[in-house]
């Protein structure tokens, strides 16, 4: 009887002995995906990191295609390796039952790199193996059926009572196979690694023994209902799973020094006093703003400052040194939104602090040689302009932030429109430009359309970092505020393409194109001449900046030929005029006034003309 059990095993493995391990089958999105999460990951970091995920597909599907990849929660990576906690291997568990989808292997980033297999990986993916095995062993396959008359045949099996309503069904069985785990390592030069390991049962023993591991040939599938991949999305759930060891997240937001916001807390102290002795008309905001605590935005409350009526208002007593700590812990925080969610909203903080700062500052030195009332007078007005910069900065935020959000979306189409259903024309000249806002310092739209104009430089596909996003959002903020206040006419032109791009990228994407042709670009066909002058800005006339360049190039002279013997006499030369220009511009006995202790040096030179 046992012998013809075990015959009855072998011929029963025998005839499901089909490989389907031949073919790692991934969707070009969820691929794609894998590729731009280990890319993100190292960039946040500012060097090659490792990082981990799940390969998953729905719980309904008749095949093993992995449909998508699950960041794993609550990992911790190096350079070299990554760890997923206890925690977060129960707790993504948790994440892919809720989605009703199921575990196909795992995938993860060998940072910069090559792609294989460490004594590490080996031990992990077979963990992996013995863990998803249950699920891996069984395959899906809709079972064939006859029906005839009431009744139901599948296989062996007779089924009565079928009503006629019923006859159109499907029946799915459970078929047993080996089972199997996937694994993918990639790394950040688009470079892959696919294995597969598989475990076969061994009746004799009643144990399952591990199959040799084998290189399966990954086929990248397309599908209709792919994975949609957001960019901000993939950041955001990096920020919050993965914790990068001995190196931080990449933070270039400017933080105020203690000593510096302690000299500012105290003369605002100072003046502020004086202030409330002369009854001024905004009595109640500076009492507010002296006796909150370091958490309340400052900000929020010069916007929002009413004149104070004439009833009198007490000042509380409290230590000045309290309240030079809470003046100087708001100060130095580096965002007035850290509890906000910052994928879903973009930051304006480093614009709000300068407009916080900037009131406090002027206040302070209202103060110049002038009586008591006409120096509260001063403060009133300084206070009342510092609220209409507000609600203009608040309008300028919103239309940039929009502009941010969709025209960086539309530069990283690159990756995430991996099917080219959009077919947009002007990715790559959009990140051209706003490469500059991302990455560079003090720089205008304008600017970035003028160097896309002189210097003919071919744009790589690039990743905007959430930093990079709001570097972007600031500076495009700063250039509509500016022109808000000096440039109405500039101004408008801009808002106009700015909100009408923000808001064709989000509900009709075909006028797309059009709007960049309209505004950006005169000659379509080679994208290099830009019809829109008023757009840039005045001190950057492109017309004239591309003659000036010809003009150069064509007219440049000759450099003549300096014989040896001169060169010691130039070079002398050289340096006697520059100490004389040194001279002309601080004259021997005078003393050039130092920066150190004021209170511009706080701000930015752009900073400066913009909030002064």
């Amino acid at each position: 009887m046992d012998l013809d059990l075990k015959i009855l095993h072998a011929l029963e493995d025998k005839e499901e002995r089909v490989d389907e391990t031949e073919t790692l089958q991934i969707t070009r999105g969820a691929f794609t995906k894998d590729h731009i999460f280990a890319k993100l990951v190292s960039r946040i970091a500012g060097g090659g990191m490792e990082c981990y995920a799940y390969l998953i597909k729905p719980n309904e599907a008749m095949d093993d295609i992995v449909r998508d990849i699950l960041i794993a929660p609550d990992q911790d990576t190096t350079s070299s390796h990554v760890w997923v906690t206890p925690e977060g291997v129960k707790q993504a568990g948790e994440n892919i039952a809720a989605r009703n989808y199921e575990l196909l292997g795992w995938t993860h980033s060998h940072g910069t790199m090559s792609t294989f297999h460490s004594s590490w990986d080996i031990d992990n993916f077979r963990t992996i193996l013995h863990e998803i095995s249950p699920q891996t062993m069984f395959k899906k396959e809709n079972a064939l059926y006859r029906l005839d008359e009431d009744k139901l045949f599948v296989d062996n099996y007779r089924i009565e009572g079928i009503k006629p309503l019923q006859r159109k069904i499907d029946i799915i069985k459970k078929v047993e196979r080996r089972p199997f785990a996937y694994s993918i390592v990639v790394n950040d030069h688009n470079e892959y690694y696919a294995e597969v390991w598989t475990k076969t049962f061994d009746h004799a023993t009643g144990r399952f023994k591990l199959d040799n591991a084998k290189n399966p040939k990954l086929e990248i599938v397309d599908v209709d209902d792919d994975v949609e991949i957001d960019i901000a999305e993939i950041e955001d759930e990096i920020y919050q799973k993965v914790r990068i060891n001995r190196r931080d997240f990449t933070n270039d937001h400017r933080r105020y020094e203690s000593k510096q916001a302690k000299a500012i807390a105290n003369r605002f102290i100072h003046h502020a006093a004086q202030y409330l002795a002369k009854n001024g008309e905004y009595k109640k905001l500076i009492v507010t703003m002296l006796t909150e605590d370091a958490e309340a935005s400052r900000y929020q409350m010069i916007k929002t400052a009413e004149k104070s009526a004439d009833e009198t208002i007490e000042v509380p007593e409290q230590n000045k040194e309290e309240i030079v700590e809470n003046l100087e812990g708001n100060l130095e925080r580096s965002e007035f939104s850290r509890y906000l969610d910052a994928s879903k909203k973009f930051r304006r903080f480093e614009l709000e602090n300068l407009i916080y700062l900037r009131t406090m500052v002027d206040f302070s030195n209202a103060e110049k040689n002038v009586a008591a009332e006409e120096l509260v007078a001063k403060q009133d007005e300084i206070i009342h302009g510092y609220q209409e910069k507000a609600k203009m900065l608040e309008e300028c935020a919103d239309i940039a932030a929009n502009a941010t959000r969709a025209l960086s979306r539309y530069a990283m189409e690159e990756f995430t429109d991996y099917n080219n259903k959009k077919e947009h024309k002007y990715k790559r000249f959009i990140s051209s430009i706003i490469g500059y806002l991302a990455t560079e310092r003090n720089y205008s739209f304008g600017k970035a359309l003028e160097n896309k104009k002189r210097f003919k430089v071919k744009t790589k596909k690039r990743l905007y970092l959430r930093e990079e996003r709001i570097n972007m959002f600031n500076q495009l903020t700063r250039d509509l505020y500016y022109d808000c206040m000096r440039n109405p006419e500039m101004y408008e032109t801009q808002k106009t393409f700015f909100t009408a791009f923000a808001n064709a990228y989000l509900n009709n994407t075909g006028q797309v194109d059009g709007l960049i042709e309209q505004h950006l670009l005169g000659d379509v066909e080679s994208g290099e001449k830009y019809q829109d002058v008023a757009f840039v800005h005045p001190t950057y006339n492109l017309s004239s900046a591309s003659e000036l360049y010809q003009q150069k190039i064509v007219e440049r002279p000759k450099k003549e030929k300096v014989p040896k013997e001169m060169h010691t006499e130039k070079s002398t030369k050289s340096t006697e005029e520059k100490i004389i220009k040194a001279n002309e511009y601080t004259p021997i006995g005078k003393v050039q006034p130092s920066r150190r202790g004021g209170i511009d040096q706080f701000l930015p030179a752009w900073a400066r003309r913009l909030l002064g």
